[in-house]
């Protein structure tokens, strides 16, 4: 009797083993396995790496050539509005030339026979025509200082294609008498760098140069 009664006691001390426990295995990934992982993950980021830096070695020249493209853009567009706006004030003096043949103001009279026999001698001119003659030759004055600050330095291919044109047409005007009596009465005021440039000219038109 006491033999069962300590069969039930220990019986009734087992605890119940819980579903899905009985008989399961926990196992752990093999060495290999892992280290293969690792390497794969390493060699991934290796690559990633390498990419970054090829993106990075090609973005910049690139980045540089984009740049520079759009610098000479700008550049160029800026010298057209230059040109655009200097061809303005030259035809503004050319229609003023038109506008008064008799007067001797004109740079192509010295070239255009037919424009010279327009003139009328200087000691015919009204006293309104001196004055509006010599109002004409402080605009020309006027548009060379400003042709002489934008392309006397020829700093680029396009300023110095300007430029010997502006000066060669600057060279017949300061041929006149008109000019060098305007550049006489109202030379002063001008930049001084200009200034001297004309000295030069209007010097050199007195020996015939």
């Amino acid at each position: 009797m006491a033999e069962e009664v300590n069969k039930v006691s220990v019986a009734g001390n087992q605890q119940p083993s819980p579903a899905g426990v009985q008989g399961a295995v926990v196992t752990q990934p093999p060495a290999a396995i892992v280290m293969e992982s690792w390497y794969q993950n390493k060699k991934l980021m290796a690559i990633l790496d390498l990419i970054q830096k090829i993106t990075v070695a090609v973005g910049i020249p690139i980045g540089i050539y984009t740049y520079w493209t759009t610098k000479n853009k700008e550049s160029h567009e800026a010298e057209l509005a230059t040109y655009e706006k200097m061809d303005d004030r030259y035809w503004s003096y050319q229609r003023l030339c038109m506008e008064y043949p008799q007067l001797d103001v004109s740079d192509a009279t010295a070239e255009d026979s037919g424009l010279a026999k327009a003139l009328k001698p200087r000691d015919k001119l009204t006293a309104e025509e001196r004055l509006r003659e010599r109002q004409i030759m402080y605009l020309v004055l006027a548009t060379c200082e400003r042709a002489f600050l934008l392309y006397a330095d020829k700093s680029s291919e396009f300023k110095k294609r300007q430029w010997d044109g502006w000066e060669a047409s600057i060279r017949r005007v300061a041929a006149k008498p008109s000019f060098r009596e305007a550049w006489a009465a109202g030379g002063f005021g001008f930049d001084t760098s200009f200034q001297k440039y004309i000295h030069d000219i209007v010097a050199d038109a007195g020996r015939g140069k």
